[in-house]
């Protein structure tokens, strides 16, 4: 009996280099239940632009012939690859952390889709810290993180908290070493009533110590990217909050399972990738079962349409039509200590996607695959 093949496109990157074994590992894991038997074929998609991302669809359903279809992938691209999906009738399940927010166009029978929604978490941090602190926030960023969705979430967040304005400092692209003073002495001169850190990787960690350095965590309230904290010491976000649709503490069964299981196989509390790959391998399996033996693509998109799965997060549904975004988003103060929940807000939202529509960017990698 021939193989179920399933594609996976893989990008790189330096702030996750374990991306590939991460989300690897998380789908194995999720696939425990599947009854058949099933290949894998990766492809490298680089830092995962159009064409690569083309390239690599055309060869795994013209030369490969795979069922379907997963990866990592930003959702410009994946809008984009929208004509590929028509063409080779092969079901796709993206991806994603969630840095950009969904639209209508962002919906296809054969298009199934697995975020962190962080999109979500910070619509949400900026509603909470606004209500938590008032007075006028401020955002800090650089270009980088300017080419995806999250402070227009964050934006529309406090505003519907009652923010009349936002401070936004943005550090332009720098050619040579890493510098965050310039945000620095913009806060010193705002003394804004709380902050928010959208920076990662090295940007961010810099900025943090120089923050704490000259003692402005004792003056200012700070809300960070949920990211930042996962490569660098745990001290330098100590005291700060952020807000997620999963962490390890997350207190239900399934998660608890979850995170217990990948400990005990792997020796560390399981990352993002490995999340979004456990979650998409449960969905998997069971569409997989259900297909039984018939090794068809357009068999397997059916079932993958009807799947419903209990994952760590609560309910996977992959469909996207419509695409639902409907997981929780948590409040914590430093690494994992809950301080509430919120429902968030609905990826069709008009102030959220009027917001969107204005903030387009060429910006082709998924977050933090750089």
């Amino acid at each position: 009996m021939r193989k179920f093949k399933i594609g996976m496109l893989i990008p790189y990157s330096g702030v996750f280099p374990n991306l590939r074994e991460d989300f690897m590992d998380g789908i194995e894991l999720g696939m425990g239940e599947c009854f058949y038997e099933v290949e894998w074929l990766q492809e490298f998609i680089h830092m995962g632009d159009v064409s690569k991302v083309q390239h690599a669809m055309q060869k795994l359903a013209l030369f490969d012939r795979v069922h379907a279809i997963t990866g990592i992938l930003n959702n410009n691209v994946i809008k984009a690859c929208l004509p590929e999906i028509d063409k080779h009738k092969v079901p796709l399940i993206a991806c994603n952390l969630g840095a950009r927010i969904p639209d209508e166009g962002f919906s296809h029978p054969n298009l199934f889709y697995n975020s962190m929604h962080l999109w979500k978490s910070q619509w949400v941090i900026g509603k909470w810290t606004q209500t938590m602190f008032g007075g006028t926030p401020s955002l800090n960023l650089s270009v980088y993180e300017g080419g995806y969705d999250m402070h227009v979430s964050y934006k529309s967040g406090a505003a519907a908290a009652g923010a009349d304005a936002v401070h936004l400092n943005i550090l332009q692209l720098q050619q040579q070493e890493t510098d965050t003073s310039p945000l620095i002495d913009h806060l010193q001169a705002q003394r804004p009533r709380h902050v928010h850190v959208l920076l990662t990787g090295r940007e961010g960690a810099q900025f943090l110590r120089r923050f704490r350095q000259q003692g402005m965590h004792l003056e200012m309230d700070v809300s960070v990217n949920p990211y930042l904290n996962l490569q660098y010491d745990p001290y330098l976000t100590a005291g700060m909050y952020h807000a997620t649709t999963w962490y390890p503490g997350l207190e239900t069964e399934e998660n608890k399972d979850f995170v217990a299981t990948y400990k005990s196989r792997f020796e560390e509390l399981p990352p993002p990738f490995a999340v979004l790959g456990y979650e998409t391998g449960l969905a998997l399996a069971e569409a997989i079962n259900q297909c039984g033996t018939v090794r068809q693509a357009a068999r397997l998109s059916e079932q993958l349409s009807q799947v419903c799965v209990q994952g760590p997060r609560g309910e996977v549904r992959l469909g996207t039509q419509p695409l639902q975004a409907t997981s929780p988003v948590y409040v914590l103060r430093s690494a994992n200590q809950l301080i509430g929940a919120d429902d968030g807000v609905c990826w069709t939202d008009a102030d959220l996607a009027a917001g969107a529509a204005q903030s387009l960017s060429g910006w082709q990698n998924p977050y933090l695959c750089v």
